[in-house]
Formats: C-alpha cells, sequence, structure tokens
C-alpha cells in the first residue's frame, strides 16, 4: 500500500477493474470497498475519484450483467467526467463513455455501444480507440458496410502508431471478430 488515500484509491480503481474483468468478482468488490474507505480522506482529488468508483462500480455491474444499473451509471460517470475542467494532464486517465462502450460491447448491447462510442467520438474526434469499438459495434448491429467504413477511418487514426502496440491489435481484432446480427 502506499502512503497517500490518493494512491490508494487509484490503485483500488486499476485493481477493481483488472478483477471485474477477469470475473473476480469478490476481489474487485473489495477494491470498490477500498475505495469507498480511501474517498473520504480526499481532498483535491475527490471528484476524478468518484468517478472512477462510479466507473467501477457501473463495470462491476455490466459484468454480473445488470445492464439497467450499469447503464445509468456510467452514463453518470461519463457526465460527470465531462463536466471536469480541462488540465494536462488530465484530471481522468482516460473518456468514461469509451469504458461504457467496451462494458456495452461485452454484453452484446451494441446500440448502447454504438451511442457511447459515438459520444466519445463527439468529445474527442478522431479517437482511435473509439472508433474502433464503434466498428465493432456496427458490426454487431449487422451493418457491415459502415462497420468496415468506420474501421477504415480507425486504421486512419492510429497510422502511424506502433504495429506490434497490444491496444492496436487488441481493437483490430475486436472490430473484426464482433459477430454480425
Amino acid at each position: 500500500m502506499y502512503d497517500h488515500a490518493e494512491q490508494n484509491a487509484w490503485r483500488a480503481w486499476a485493481m477493481g477493474l483488472a478483477y471485474s474483468a477477469t470475473g473476480k468478482r469478490a476481489e474487485a468488490q473489495a477494491a470498490l470497498k477500498a475505495m469507498d474507505e480511501n474517498l473520504p480522506k480526499l481532498e483535491a482529488s475527490r471528484r476524478p475519484l468518484a468517478i472512477a468508483q462510479m466507473e467501477l462500480e457501473a463495470t462491476i455491474a455490466a459484468n454480473r450483467g445488470d445492464r439497467k444499473k450499469s447503464r445509468y451509471l456510467f452514463a453518470k460517470a461519463a457526465d460527470l467526467e465531462a463536466g471536469l475542467l480541462y488540465t494536462e494532464p488530465p484530471a481522468y486517465p482516460r473518456p468514461v463513455v469509451e469504458a461504457w462502450g467496451h462494458a456495452a460491447l461485452m454484453m452484446k448491447d451494441y446500440s448502447s455501444a454504438e451511442r457511447a462510442y459515438r459520444q466519445a467520438l463527439e468529445r474527442e474526434p478522431g479517437g482511435g480507440r473509439a472508433m474502433f469499438g464503434l466498428a465493432a459495434a456496427l458490426r454487431g448491429l449487422g451493418r457491415s458496410a459502415d462497420a468496415q467504413k468506420t474501421l477504415g477511418e480507425a486504421r486512419k487514426a492510429w497510422a502511424k502508431a506502433d504495429a506490434d502496440l497490444p491496444q492496436l491489435k487488441d481493437a483490430m481484432r475486436a472490430a473484426a471478430e464482433a459477430p454480425q446480427n
């Protein structure tokens, strides 16, 4: 553990997301509890970490298959994250709407995934991760032509990325393998 509540809270968030992604529900819940314990001790970073806590809870709900709770929490967290003041480096480590889209894809809720990724692209036009996710959502909705067009745009966005970048490989594979309805 770290000496500061902020470090412990961010660590709990990251561990909770990892545990949730690997199906370790009890450990994910314990990480969420650790965040709960650290948030009252925070000052300046309380808002971003409250958003992180909400995102973690939404991710856990998604991995349980609770679409309604997941959708509600992701939407609330995404709105709060969008309302943060712009800073460099950013106060929040990644766009919540992209995490929402990823969770919706995992639940095969392709229309929610499409909405989330389109929202991400409104906020950050040309974002490669969002475009790869949108392509997967469109493919899941059976809109193959739109998916292929979006996949082409995503490849252009990441044209200068390292070809061996794990995120690029994963995104390409996910977009290409999304089931067609």
